[in-house]
C-alpha cells in the first residue's frame, strides 16, 4: 500500500499534527512494531519500543525500551519532569 497514512510513513501523525495543533519534536510514539518506531523517527518524535506484542527483540531505534506500558508512562513523566 503506498498510502502516505501507513506507518513507517508519517502522514498519520502529520494530521494529528495539524488536527490537534501538536509539535511533534515533543510528542512520544510508543509501539510493538518496527514501523511504528520508524514512523516515530520520521516525524521528528521521541520513541519507545514496548516489548510486550509483536517484536520482543528490542530495537536499538527506539530512544527507550520498555518493559511494558506502565514502564513506558513512567519513563515519559520522569523524562518530562527534567
Amino acid at each position: 500500500d503506498n498510502c502516505n497514512c501507513r506507518k513507517p510513513k508519517t502522514g498519520m501523525l502529520e494530521q494529528a499534527q495539524k488536527d490537534f495543533d501538536l509539535d511533534l519534536k515533543k510528542c512520544w510514539i510508543i509501539g510493538d512494531h518496527e514501523s511504528d518506531i520508524l514512523a516515530g523517527r520520521n516525524a521528528g518524535c521521541k520513541t519507545i519500543h514496548i516489548l510486550t506484542g509483536h517484536v520482543t527483540i528490542p530495537l536499538k531505534k527506539a530512544d527507550f525500551i520498555a518493559k511494558n506500558m506502565i514502564e513506558a508512562a513512567e519513563y515519559i513523566l520522569n523524562y518530562s519532569s527534567d
